[in-house]
């Protein structure tokens, strides 16, 4: 999980993309300059499921994942589509 204290690194979020990929849309926010992509796209292409994947996330190194709360986005349409307040981001080298 992202945290953060006073005086603490914020990671500044740029530039959505979204590409098709096998008839799915996959969203990739670069953060720092480095590609993420949001966590339950490239888990439907490559496991066919979005859930009951916590053990697949567990194996990933701290610095392959992030959770990103809607405000750290900077007005970035990430979270179009979703309720949701905080995304699982990951890392390319996460892939």
């Amino acid at each position: 999980m992202l945290r953060r204290n006073k005086g603490d690194y914020q990671p500044r979020a740029t530039n959505l993309t979204t590409f098709d990929y096998l008839s799915k849309t996959v969203r990739v926010i670069k953060i720092d300059e480095q590609p993420w992509f949001v966590t339950a796209e490239p888990a439907m292409l490559l496991y066919g499921r979005t859930t009951g994947l916590s053990d697949v996330y567990a194996r990933l190194q701290a610095d392959e994942k992030k959770v990103v709360p809607r405000a750290d986005v900077n007005g970035l349409p990430l979270f179009a589509g979703t309720p949701a307040p905080r995304l699982l981001l990951i890392s390319e080298s996460g892939l």
